[in-house]
């Protein structure tokens, strides 16, 4: 959605002037630095932003499953993430994870914390962990994002 809000030159009416012209920088800013036509923004020889275009749940599940995948990745206010590694190489490295997927379970022993609710303290772990794979996690849209980035690789 957002992604396609900086495509558009289309006004949006209730923004007031000041948003307006903040969108209109973002756009300009979208536009000149290829951010609309590609995911993955080279920041210099060794140092990538992979901008995920997707929901809190498919980026949280994206981010664990780089860390599964032993990359170095900083979050960027859940929007993108920074790889200490060049363009190429981060996309060789996530065609292989889309390729090999962890699995959801092995994703949500990732998250910490496990206990997110008054009497999760309780609960049996291995319940905690069922609940974090299907409340927490959407590991459906990040391999949609992770595989259309890629090119398609692996299952669908």
């Amino acid at each position: 959605m957002m992604r396609q809000v900086l495509s558009e030159n289309r006004a949006i009416a209730y923004l007031d002037d000041g948003a307006a012209e903040m969108l209109a920088q973002s756009r300009q800013v979208a536009t000149e630095s290829g951010l609309i036509h590609q995911s993955i923004l080279p920041l210099s020889d060794s140092t990538s932003l992979w901008f995920t275009w997707t929901g809190s749940r498919a980026h949280r599940t994206l981010e664990l499953m780089a860390k599964h995948a032993g990359f170095d990745c900083q979050d960027h206010h859940g929007i993108a993430f920074e790889f200490s590694v060049s363009q190429t190489d981060l996309l060789a490295k996530l065609q292989y994870l889309a390729a090999n997927p962890p699995d959801s379970m092995v994703l949500a022993s990732l998250q910490h914390p496990q206990e997110r609710r008054k009497y999760d303290e309780y609960v049996d772990p291995q319940l905690l962990l069922q609940g974090t794979a299907a409340e927490v996690l959407d590991t459906t849209e990040a391999l949609r994002v992770l595989r259309s980035m890629v090119g398609g690789v692996g299952p669908r």
